[in-house]
């Protein structure tokens, strides 16, 4: 018997090398978002009058809370846990944990290097944070109130009768926590700015799409009826003020009710945005084209003297012709034609004058048997 071929394996296909992701750019330090500066610090430390005997009663001061630091801390949160508006944010004990450790390492650092960035740099994130968590100020203040009135009664405590000791350690800090809780409200205050102007970015950008979009067509994208209008009367008046020639040209899509019965609305939908397409690509830059209505677009040419109009006018009226438009589902091929009626405006004709000269010429080259250019004369109104 002959032997059975074996099947060959075919080699598994090699895996996809995967996209390095992009690393994500730093985020900046909250003074350099907020605009904080050493010289500000510098300012501000100077507003409270923290000097350096304030540095020195700090250090003294440290040397009685920070082997106290934890059972302060418990005492806080013990107080904040009575306050239910406060607990509602502090959804979770993982959470509580944090925020001791945070509350922790907060008190021991208490006016240590404050001249510096890094010590503004922290005091800024604190307040960002519980800005970010949704503590309103008034919960943020009252918490650093409390905190200070907790330390001031340690203090208070440890010096006894010694009077003098602690009204210089007392001044010296309440000095630094009010330095500290300014610096703490102000990352609420630039953080809202901040959010404000965002959002004033976001609206004036939806302004703008709303205005630009009741300017323009829905269907074909360029302008509609009334913003072109309002820009063939700014043309008209500037061409006249400059003495620059403007030309008017009104078009019609021919036999379009046609197109619409044979092939349906959302193919005449298509024939007229290729239509307009075309027109687009076949006028020049500084040219207006618009939507009037329907299969009906008008095109201003910009200093465009009569005998570069009628060109223009016959290019794109040849460009549509030579458009074959094929429809996707039964391969039918449907040739569209326009018919074009062009008027140069004379002196003291105004855009409603002017667009009724040009729908003229237009009405001319229909009843002359359409796809072709008529140029308006005075005597095609009778």
């Amino acid at each position: 018997m002959p032997k059975t071929a074996k099947t060959a394996t075919a080699p598994a296909a090699a895996p996809r090398p995967r996209k390095p992701k992009t690393p994500k750019a730093p985020a900046l330090p909250v003074t350099t978002r907020f605009g904080v500066s050493q010289k500000k610090i510098g300012r501000r430390l100077d507003y409270f009058l923290i000097g350096p005997d304030d540095v020195e009663a700090m250090k003294e001061i440290h040397a009685i809370i920070d082997p106290m630091s934890e059972s302060i801390v418990e005492a806080f949160y013990a107080h904040i846990g009575s306050f239910n508006q406060l607990t509602r944010i502090i959804k979770s004990n993982s959470t509580v944990v944090a925020l001791k450790k945070t509350l922790t390492r907060f008190v021991t650092e208490i006016g240590v290097d404050m001249d510096t960035m890094e010590y503004a740099e922290k005091r800024l994130q604190v307040g960002l944070v519980h800005c970010k968590i949704g503590l309103k100020p008034r919960w943020y203040l009252g918490a650093y109130a409390h905190l200070e009135y907790m330390l001031h009664e340690i203090l208070s405590d440890v010096c006894g009768q010694d009077i003098e000791r602690y009204k210089r350690l007392s001044a010296s800090l309440r000095k630094v926590m009010m330095f500290d809780v300014s610096l703490g409200i102000d990352s609420y205050h630039l953080d809202t700015i901040g959010a404000l102007e965002t959002s004033l970015a976001k609206t004036k950008k939806n302004e703008e799409e709303l205005r630009r979009t009741a300017r323009l067509d829905a269907l074909t994208g360029v302008m509609n009826r009334r913003s072109m209008s309002h820009a063939l009367s700014k043309e008209l008046e500037r061409s006249r003020r400059y003495n620059h020639p403007l030309a008017l040209a009104f078009i019609d899509l021919d036999l379009f009710k046609n197109i619409n019965d044979t092939h349906g609305h959302i193919f005449g939908d298509r024939v007229i945005k290729e239509a307009c397409r075309v027109m687009r690509e076949t006028i020049r830059m500084p040219d207006l084209l618009g939507r009037w209505g329907g299969e009906e677009f008008v095109i201003g040419l910009v200093e465009c003297p009569r005998e570069d109009a009628i060109m223009i006018c016959e290019r794109l009226r040849r460009a549509v012709a030579a458009n074959i438009i094929q429809k996707r589902l039964t391969g039918v091929f449907v040739q569209i034609t326009v018919s074009v009626g062009l008027h140069i405006p004379g002196p003291g004709e105004d855009v409603r004058t002017a667009l009724r000269h040009a729908d003229r010429a237009l009405y001319a080259a229909k009843k002359a048997g359409r796809n072709r250019v008529v140029v308006y004369e005075p005597g095609l109104d009778q």
